[in-house]
């Protein structure tokens, strides 16, 4: 719960600083990130063999660039480079789009664990508090009684907790990633600003 609540914190900062920022988009709505690139040596990850993978600093300036409030229509990234040639633009595209598609899919196996668990707690504080109900019946010793009702709350206030505020964060974080594994990526000329 704690390291919950720090991550809470993180994001409220850091959304601070994205309302600061103007915001672009282009003419679908799409928000547009630029990403400068002078030096394309470390654009894709050393470790990766089958799949291209982006390296973490690129990870890294476009998800700090790309807060999920302002891309509900989509992100169009724009990257400016004169050292990009065009095979490398097609293995970069891939490898940005297989990056997202990949924590996408991370973090939708992520949500799916958590409602498991939640779904679970809520079952047994259920069941825990029709226990606590029958033995109330049968006037069982009311520290037992108690235990048991602190136990069920505890359970459902944790179910509670994971299904509509960890899962409302995972959510928003699945649609950046969804739509940064379906963004539009264009290269330009970085000293003519035209399309390379």
């Amino acid at each position: 719960m704690l390291y919950f609540i720090s991550e809470l914190k993180k994001d409220i900062e850091l959304n601070k600083e994205y309302h600061k920022k103007s915001w672009e988009y282009d003419e679908n709505g799409k928000l547009i990130v630029d990403l400068k690139v002078r030096d394309d040596s470390d654009f894709l990850s050393p470790y990766c063999t089958t799949n291209s993978d982006i390296s973490d600093d690129v990870e890294d300036f476009i998800e700090n660039n790309v807060p999920s409030s302002k891309s509900k229509k989509g992100v169009h990234l724009r990257i400016y480079s004169d050292e990009i040639d065009d095979e490398e633009k097609e293995e970069y595209t891939r490898a940005i789009h297989f990056h997202y598609e990949t924590k996408r899919f991370e973090v939708y196996l992520e949500k799916r664990r958590l409602t498991f668990i939640a779904v679970i707690m809520a079952i047994i504080s259920v069941i825990a508090l029709s226990a606590m109900i029958v033995l109330e019946y049968h006037n069982v010793n009311s520290v037992a009684i108690s235990v048991i009702d602190i136990f069920a709350w505890v359970f459902m206030w944790e179910a509670v907790d994971i299904l509509f505020l960890q899962c409302t964060m995972i959510r928003h974080r699945q649609r950046k990633y969804r739509n940064l594994a379906q963004c539009d990526v264009d290269f330009y000329s970085l000293n003519k600003k035209t399309v390379a």
